[in-house]
């Protein structure tokens, strides 16, 4: 007998995510700046696929600068743009839309780069609502 290990409500939102995936142009993943890849969905990576990507390190003034910039050029060499914010202070949020529109203008067609359509991705950890709540 198998163990059924993965709850359903699991199943069902990946699903949901990964139709809505093939909506979207852009990828904003939110992860906390002092434990990036422990405040990841491990799935993330398979569920996005090659879809364009920010790493938005949250909480960047909590957590070491050195450190930080490491994990920022790690995610630069695996392919995706990344940046350090500090979402409860409004610092560097003003960058996110500047990085999005430089992977629209690389991965997108003219006529498309006006209507490019972005999601945005964390766990509660990683101050996701922070960043989200006061701007939607």
């Amino acid at each position: 007998m198998a163990i059924q290990w993965f709850p359903g409500h699991m199943a069902k939102a990946r699903k949901e995510v990964q139709e809505k995936l093939k909506q979207v142009d852009v990828v904003l993943e939110i992860v906390d700046a002092r434990t990036p890849e422990s405040s990841r969905n491990p799935m993330m990576n398979e569920i996005v696929g090659a879809k364009p990507r920010i790493m938005v390190l949250n909480k960047a003034d909590l957590a070491d600068p050195a450190i930080t910039k490491l994990w920022v050029k790690h995610y630069q060499d695996a392919g995706n743009e990344a940046i350090a914010i500090d979402a409860q202070h409004a610092k560097r949020l003003n960058q996110i839309p500047q990085l999005a529109n430089q992977l629209m203008a690389e991965k997108l067609p003219v006529k498309r780069r006006a209507a490019s359509r972005i999601r945005l991705s964390g766990r509660c950890v990683s101050g996701f609502q922070t960043w989200v709540n006061p701007r939607f």
